[in-house]
């Protein structure tokens, strides 16, 4: 399921990494000029760090701030506010249930050996 979730993650940030450099290449050559510097782009603003500038230098570079917005906007919801928090639930579920395992486990070889002792001293 981590593997899937993950695979899902990249897939869709390869997917606005396209559209990314096919709309703002020729506006911000560092940042989308191939697709691996807007996939790099796109993960420095999926951890949230300073996107909002990088956001707002393309509002006035373009010149058109409601498809930039679109675009970014869009990128945070999905990716950012759904995916990754899919990514999370995934790990979190698999720490539980190996948490869980790991106590039954635990459990029945306590009790084994206590009824090895038992049968010692009696």
């Amino acid at each position: 399921a981590m593997a899937n979730a993950y695979v899902l993650l990249t897939l869709l940030t390869a997917i606005y990494a396209i559209l990314g450099v096919n709309f703002f290449k020729n506006v911000s050559e560092e940042r989308f000029g191939s697709f691996f510097s807007s996939m790099f782009t796109l993960w420095q603003i999926m951890t949230g760090d300073d996107w909002s500038v990088l956001v707002r230098e393309l509002f006035q570079l373009t010149g058109s701030p409601i498809g930039v917005g679109l675009f970014f906007v869009s990128f945070q919801l999905l990716v950012t506010f759904t995916m990754v928090n899919v990514v999370v639930c995934v790990l979190l579920e698999g720490f539980s249930s190996a948490g869980a395992g790991d106590n039954s486990l635990s459990k029945s070889y306590h009790g084994s050996k206590s009824v090895e002792e038992w049968h010692r001293h009696v």
